[in-house]
């Protein structure tokens, strides 16, 4: 599909990181969903900091690409050791209940459909421009993304770690003031995302000339785009894990997939037409589309936030339409 044979032999090898989770401590995830953070939050970096010093050594030394997938290994395989001696809690053990296993198979099979979709959600834009754009274009695109998306990391880690075990322990078709609760977290986290993007729109260029040399400051443009690209994501994506906290997979699957459906559609039509601007207003565009989905499937546990979404939603439009018209100022040199 890339015709890069390099990918080929990375991939396998990368693949050995989603082994290695398989045998992390079961107490993480007993850890997040209880919101016991800071010991959680600090085995992350730690472990973090272990695959990026290992990624580090590995470039000055090999000088090659592999450095960064050898270190991805080497912080999984520290999260997967450092998990069973530094939390507390149930030591785990290898053991098979044949009942356990239906029930997780069960639920999980539409687990694995959502993670599918999730993916694609995700990284589907550069699947595509890998496809229909030049290398270097598309590891410009890398770049600006990868410094643009770390407000929505930082708002998706939070939706994770702290709205998700709200859904859990104060549902909101239960009572308006669980809802009222959960709103509020909604609001701080959306909030604080798309103010950092904002921000981001605002310092990518002169960032990117700061971290990079002149090969690459033609991504500083990108940064703008996609920071543009990625906030009406984020305006829905506290709703996405509603479903799931319910305990209903299925309706959580029908949510992701229907999201990448609709958005890969938009990314694939915008890339014909404009090439990566097609993509990024794809990307963008997307949310708003299958935001009535969002909206159906969310109606039944009474968490849907009307207000919420129009607030942010006319924010962001207005945002976009100054950026637009800086934008035409400066060509026309105004």
């Amino acid at each position: 599909f890339y015709e890069q044979p390099l990918l080929a032999q990375l991939q396998p090898i990368a693949g050995i990181a989603a082994r290695l989770e398989g045998f992390n401590s079961t107490t993480l995830a007993t850890a997040e969903r209880t919101s016991q953070l800071g010991r959680v939050t600090a085995l992350q970096i730690t472990t973090q900091v272990i695959g990026l010093a290992a990624s580090v050594i590995l470039a000055l030394t090999l000088q090659s690409v592999w450095a960064l997938v050898l270190g991805y290994l080497v912080g999984a395989l520290s999260m997967a050791v450092l998990s069973h001696i530094v939390l507390n809690g149930h030591r785990d053990r290898f053991v098979f209940y044949a009942g356990h296993a239906r029930s997780i198979l069960g639920f999980g099979s539409y687990i694995f459909i959502a993670s599918i979709a999730g993916f694609i959600i995700a990284q589907g834009d550069r699947a595509i421009l890998g496809k229909i754009t030049t290398l270097e274009e598309l590891a410009l695109y890398n770049i600006a993304f990868f410094l643009a998306s770390v407000p929505v990391m930082l708002a998706r880690a939070m939706i994770d770690k702290i709205i998700f075990p709200l859904y859990s322990r104060r549902p909101t078709w239960e009572s308006f003031e669980n809802r009222k609760k959960i709103a509020l977290a909604r609001y701080v986290v959306t909030s604080g995302g798309i103010a950092a993007l904002m921000v981001f729109s605002f310092i990518g260029e002169p960032f990117v000339e700061l971290l990079y040399d002149s090969r690459y400051h033609d991504a500083g443009q990108f940064v703008v785009l996609i920071s543009l690209a990625l906030m009406p994501g984020l305006v829905t994506a506290s709703y996405m894990v509603l479903a799931l906290a319910a305990g209903q997979s299925g309706r959580f699957a029908v949510m992701a997939v229907s999201g990448a459906v609709v958005q890969t559609l938009c990314m694939l039509l915008g890339g014909s037409w404009y090439g990566v601007v097609g993509v990024a207003g794809g990307l963008a565009l997307a949310p708003f589309l299958y935001h009535p989905i969002t909206v159906a499937l969310t109606w039944k546990y009474r968490g849907w936030d009307p207000v919420h979404d129009l607030l942010f939603g006319v924010v962001i439009c207005a945002f976009a339409a100054f950026h637009v018209a800086q934008g035409t100022l400066a060509y026309f040199g105004l």
